[in-house]
């Protein structure tokens, strides 16, 4: 094949290291996108990536490095409630597991989605606990001072989450759930409790029992609708990123790299996270199946306890070694071996490093040694200069 194209092949394998440094630093629920550049100038160094495509050159930029873009955390594991049964009805959790999260900081529609998703499930509670917190106080008017601070500060949780949800500002939205919401919350919860406990008249239970189902029902239903369309939204976001992908994989077959590898990850997401996933979407009728869902099948490393394939990982790591093995067909100098060497131990030690991960999240070092290998491969590659005899030399630029 033409040098020029082998260059081209080169730098799409070459990642910021600028992009690789704030990578590094991110926490484990914050995701960032490394690009992986496209060029087609005669020679390929790390100097002429690290900041954009030379002139001429076309931008490929795909998510890199997640850490767990795709982690469901819980914004509230309870529910005030009374038991439908029994003559002596007690707070009870529901039957739900409220555990919503933006997917993906690297995609702003996708956030403001997601973001749209999990207030709207927020809403839910809130209804529903101010709802179950008034009949309380209607049957027990003396309880009115101490629920009806909960009761406030419940709604102005809600507007100020909508203020964030409407301003589409992600990092303070989650941020408030976790200081603010999720404390009020239990509060509440907590505050219905020792109230119901004051109230002993056996019609009056009776009374709030119905009251409590009847808001229930209508929170369930609710609460299905807002977990539904966060599941389709992640459903969307991983079509999209395997579409990404394969455009990737289309340009690498057209300059005659080996795809078939790749062709097998791609394949493999797939078999393990997209179908399962359609599959568990269509069979779920309640917000618990529904939750378990969304939690169980990550694409990339966001499940605490279900299943991570880890593509972006993979993909880089089958992508670098197919270009090197490209490379390696050329006549190489000594100098040049010993950078494919170099490439090839870095490659190796990315794949076991992935091995060892599994389905599981990272742990500790892992996603900081499997993304430092492969940023070292891409950059010793990206020293790889093709001469237009065919044969190679280092650059140390």
């Amino acid at each position: 094949m033409s040098q020029k194209i082998l260059h081209a092949a080169i730098a799409l394998v070459m990642i910021s290291a600028i992009a690789f440094a704030a990578q590094m630093s991110i926490n484990s629920t914050t995701a960032v996108s490394a690009n992986i550049l496209t060029n087609h100038s005669a020679t390929v160094t790390t100097s002429t990536n690290i900041s954009g495509s030379a002139s001429g050159s076309t931008s490929n930029s795909t998510s890199g490095h997640h850490t767990g873009s795709h982690n469901l955390s819980t914004t509230s594991t309870s529910v005030v409630g009374v038991s439908s049964g029994g003559a002596n009805p007690t707070v009870t959790s529901a039957n739900v597991h409220a555990s919503i999260q933006a997917l993906s900081s690297a995609n702003a529609k996708l956030t403001s989605q997601a973001i749209n998703s999990q207030y709207s499930h927020i809403s839910c509670q809130v209804n529903f606990t101010v709802s179950f917190l008034n009949n309380i106080i209607a049957a027990a008017p003396n309880e009115s001072s101490t629920l009806n601070p909960l009761i406030t500060a419940l709604q102005q949780d809600s507007l100020q989450l909508h203020s964030y949800e409407a301003s589409n500002n992600s990092t303070a939205f989650h941020a408030y759930i976790s200081s603010t919401y999720n404390p009020e919350f239990k509060t509440a919860n907590s505050g219905a409790k020792s109230a119901l406990k004051s109230i002993t008249n056996q019609t009056t239970r009776k009374a709030l029992r119905t009251q409590y189902n009847s808001a229930a029902s209508i929170y369930q239903s609710c609460s299905v609708d807002a977990l539904k369309n966060l599941e389709q939204e992640k459903l969307q976001y991983y079509q999209n990123e395997m579409a990404k992908y394969e455009i990737q994989v289309t340009t690498l077959s057209s300059r005659g790299i080996a795809t078939a590898s790749i062709n097998a990850t791609l394949n493999g997401a797939n078999a393990t996270i997209i179908l399962p996933f359609q599959n568990a979407m269509t069979s779920a009728t309640n917000t618990s199946q529904i939750a378990k869902a969304i939690n169980t099948y990550c694409l990339f490393n966001g499940c605490k306890t279900g299943i991570n394939y880890h593509l972006a990982a993979k993909f880089s790591d089958d992508k670098l070694q197919a270009i090197l093995s490209k490379i390696e067909t050329l006549n190489l100098s000594a100098n040049q071996t010993v950078y494919t060497t170099e490439a090839q131990n870095d490659i190796n030690s990315a794949s076991s490093t992935l091995q060892l991960v599994g389905t599981a999240q990272y742990q500790g070092s892992q996603s900081e040694t499997i993304w430092g290998n492969l940023k070292n491969a891409s950059m010793i590659i990206g020293h790889i200069r093709i001469k237009s005899s065919g044969s190679a030399s280092a650059s140390t630029k």
